[in-house]
Order: C-alpha cells, then sequence, then structure tokens
C-alpha cells in the first residue's frame, strides 16, 4: 500500500518525482510520468488472488517475474524473428524459463505437480506477446491463471 501511495504522491508533486527519478534506480525513463510496472504488478496480484486459487496465483506470479524477465534479456538480442514489435526467441525464453519455474515450484510441498502448468507458461508468453492496452504485468498473471484454473477446473468435470 505504500508503494501505491508513492505513486499517488509522486504524481501529484512534481519535485518529488524529480527526486525519486534521480536518486532511486528501479525507474524507466518512460515511467517518469506514468504508472511504474510494479504498480500495474501489485494490481495483477491483487487480481489473481481474488479470482484463483491460492497456488494458481502464486504460479502465475511466479511466472511474470521470471518469464519476463528472460523474455527481455534474449528478445534484446533476437532482431530478426519479430511478432507485434517482440521477439520471438523472448517469447520462447519466456515460456520455457516460466515453465522451469514452476515446476521447480512445485517440489515445495504446499504446492503439487500439475500438468497444466506447462500450458500455463505457454499461456503467459502469449500474452505477454499479444499487443494489448493493458499493461502486461497484469495481463500476464490473468491470462496465466485463468487458463490453468479453465485447465484444472476441465480436468476435474472429465474424471468426475
Amino acid at each position: 500500500m505504500a508503494a501505491i501511495g508513492v505513486e499517488g504522491l509522486r504524481t501529484l508533486v512534481p519535485p518529488l518525482n524529480d527526486l525519486l527519478m534521480r536518486y532511486v534506480p528501479i525507474f524507466k525513463d518512460r515511467e517518469r510520468w506514468t504508472v511504474t510496472g510494479a504498480t500495474y504488478m501489485i494490481l495483477g496480484a491483487a487480481v489473481c488472488f481474488s479470482l484463483f486459487s491460492k497456488e494458481i496465483a502464486v504460479l502465475s506470479l511466479l511466472f511474470l517475474v521470471v518469464g519476463d524477465p528472460a523474455a527481455a534479456v534474449i528478445g534484446v538480442r533476437d532482431r530478426w524473428l519479430r511478432l507485434f514489435g517482440k521477439s520471438l526467441a523472448g517469447t520462447a525464453a519466456f515460456a520455457t524459463f516460466a515453465a522451469l519455474a514452476g515446476l521447480a515450484a512445485t517440489l515445495h510441498p504446499a504446492l503439487s505437480f500439475a500438468w497444466w502448468i506447462v500450458p500455463g507458461a505457454i499461456a503467459a508468453a502469449l500474452a505477454e506477446l499479444a499487443p494489448s492496452p493493458i499493461d502486461d504485468n497484469i495481463t500476464v498473471p490473468v491470462v496465466a491463471g485463468a487458463t490453468m484454473t479453465a485447465l484444472a477446473w476441465a480436468t476435474q468435470a472429465f474424471v468426475a
């Protein structure tokens, strides 16, 4: 909540915004007069924990925090295969690292293995690739969570 308060203050108090932009290295230049990605991530987390089970919400956010940087690191090196201005190699890296992180998370006793983790990671990567007016820190975990929830529900409905 404090972060959202700072977001509000920095948009209302330009000298505070200038100070934060100059001395706090987490802000990107394009965030000078807009909401930061961190605020969108908080909103995405709130939506996920409101709509999905705790396990699916955690996995959805894990996909974002692991997959998005992987896509950025790999994607900046790929200048040829691009779709919607984004690298297809970056998308593949997102899906791969998100899936590996999700599978590794199932080693924790509170999170059981489920086959729908990999499709959830792929859905997250495709949500990051797709053009959308909504920030991907919201769309990625929500699309991943919706995908995993639907697949988990379909599996239960089919088995029952």
